[in-house]
């Protein structure tokens, strides 16, 4: 008997649907289940996902796997799975690949299965298909996407299915004996290059990401929600549905004049958790109006997020404090209270102790003191800095936990003698006008047209944010590589603690809170110290706008 490379079964599939016989066999199906789920669990919409089908080499290898729209199932065979595991230690990202392919089907409504294999064998089963719905050319078209795609969505749910996917196509043919040009399908070239153009897209929007949630730390919210708008037009994952929330949420705060809000708000961002807060007494309608607009837009991203993965625990936290903002304290403490049992889950303490926060920010703003109180003190656990500012404001009524104007922030000094790796703020426009760049589009007056320059190597990233209206503004970010081993200009390393920081700049202007780290915003000396959750510094940027 040949090989198997099927592409079209839909009756006669169950006969190749075999029991487990051995332990490793079994092993095999559990992987390949929990694979599954977290990329179908990503990129999931309101349908129901297709039922995963593990199909047994028997007796012979099973190289194919693919998606049957006719029961809404898709299925691996073991004969793809026999190849992942030659990736070694990349072996569940090249697994990841191929799942991302079948799935991008699914939910990329192309109507009918298609195979990650060839379909010799069946080829009157596929002449039937073409009949009813499509021709070759319709289905390379399909394919293509697929690939696309499928990449895409390994990588949204954690995976590096795009870093190993052209060598997973180039061996996969190999070892299946698949023509190198099939109809029906892209050629193995194109299949390889597909996954190299994804990968420099994806590079390209990297450095979006980042410039977005770097806006966010400076509050500029309306630039780094339009940069949160491109990407999710490429890459609609949870992160940036959430992301793009919190800074609507945290643009809502700067509605409110100095003086109501009184606690910091831990908004996450991804995994860096934006805490800001406000205040207000007496409020134009038109304040009024653009609060309420932010909140509803905030509160639509988190519920996005939340469709795209049930047990995104940022999200739910978010959402609380999106309702406590809107008068809804029900709802706003469930919200919480669900994002702490699913950090709890995850055993994530920094967002255990933000859930905490949040859930005692809405309990003091209901005058419940003892609760908020036992709340707070359970963040001093795993996020001491922004729980201790909470509870000071709790216990000295007409306190703030956060300071607007950095002339009453505690800071130091003003100076600006700053560098990272000798180059300074001052010349990052003339570092970066021929670096690569990314334009995004003017969408209307409160998102015009920007262009985001980076540039990045081990000891220092560069990032450059320009803005094309009246006024126009530049926006700069230099930021310490993952090498670095200089000092700041008052000799703070990677390792130094927060008290250290504190003993030389002073207090900050501002602090932001994330799942795994802390930001600590100065903004006389323009430059912001990240610490981890056991405050010590994990590195700095620069920023000049």
């Amino acid at each position: 008997m040949k090989k198997r490379t099927l592409l079209f079964v839909f009756s006669i599939l169950i006969t190749f649907i075999a029991s487990a016989e051995t332990e490793y066999q079994k092993l095999k199906v559990k992987v390949s289940q929990e694979v599954y789920n977290k990329i179908s669990n990503t990129i999931k919409d309101t349908r129901k996902q297709p039922t995963f089908n593990f199909i047994f080499s028997d007796p012979y290898p099973y190289y194919n796997a693919f998606y049957d729209p006719e029961n809404n199932t898709i299925n691996l065979g073991e004969g793809i799975y026999d190849i992942a595991k030659t990736f070694g230690k990349d072996s569940i990202n090249a697994l990841a690949m191929v799942f991302g392919h079948e799935i991008a089907h699914f939910y990329k409504d192309h109507g009918w299965g298609y195979s990650f294999g060839d379909a010799n064998e069946y080829l009157k089963i596929s002449q039937k298909i073409y009949k009813l719905q499509l021709n070759a050319t319709r289905k390379a078209e399909m394919e293509t996407e697929a690939d696309y795609f499928g990449g895409i969505f390994g990588y949204m749910a954690g995976y590096n299915s795009l870093g190993v996917g052209a060598e997973f196509f180039d061996k996969f043919y190999k070892l299946a004996k698949v023509p190198d040009v099939t109809t029906g399908y892209p050629t193995r070239q194109e299949r390889m290059n597909i996954c190299d153009n994804s990968i420099t897209m994806l590079n390209k929007l990297i450095p979006l990401f980042d410039a977005a949630n770097y806006l966010v730390l400076l509050g500029e919210y309306d630039k780094a929600a339009s940069l949160y708008d491109h990407i999710i037009v490429t890459f609609p994952s949870r992160e940036i549905y959430n992301n793009e929330g919190a800074a609507y949420a945290m643009a809502a705060l700067g509605t409110y004049d100095e003086g109501q809000i009184k606690f910091v708000y831990p908004f996450t961002i991804d995994c860096d958790t934006r805490m800001d807060n406000g205040g207000q007494k007496g409020l134009s309608e038109d304040k009024e109006a653009k609060r309420k607009e932010y909140l509803e837009m905030a509160k639509d991203a988190f519920e996005s997020a939340i469709k795209l993965d049930k047990e995104y625990a940022a999200a739910y936290i978010n959402l609380g404090l999106v309702y406590d903002l809107m008068g809804e304290k029900e709802l706003a403490v469930a919200m919480a209270g669900k994002g702490y049992s699913l950090a709890e889950k995850e055993k994530n303490e920094m967002l255990m102790a933000n859930a905490s926060i949040a859930k005692g920010i809405i309990f003091a703003n209901d005058g419940n003191a003892t609760d908020a109180k036992t709340q707070f003190t359970k963040g001093l656990i795993s996020n001491k800095n922004v729980a201790q500012t909470n509870l000071n404001v709790l216990n000295n009524p007409g306190t703030l936990g956060y300071v607007y104007k950095s002339d009453v922030s505690g800071e130091k000094t003003s100076h600006q003698d700053e560098n990272i790796n000798t180059i300074e703020t001052s010349l990052l426009e003339a570092v970066l006008m021929d670096a690569k760049s990314v334009e995004i589009k003017k969408q209307n007056d409160d998102k015009p047209k920007m262009k985001v320059f980076s540039q990045s190597d081990a000891l220092v990233t560069a990032i450059m944010i320009k803005t094309y209206t009246i006024p126009k503004q530049t926006i700069s970010f230099l930021f310490t590589g993952y090498k670095y081993e200089g000092a700041s200009s008052k000799g703070i390393k990677v390792g130094s603690p927060l008290t250290k920081v504190m003993e030389q700049y002073g207090k900050p202007a501002r602090i932001v809170t994330g799942t795994n780290r802390n930001f600590y915003i100065f903004e006389k000396t323009q430059i912001i110290f990240i610490t981890d959750k056991k405050d010590n510094v994990i590195g700095w940027m620069l920023y000049i706008k």
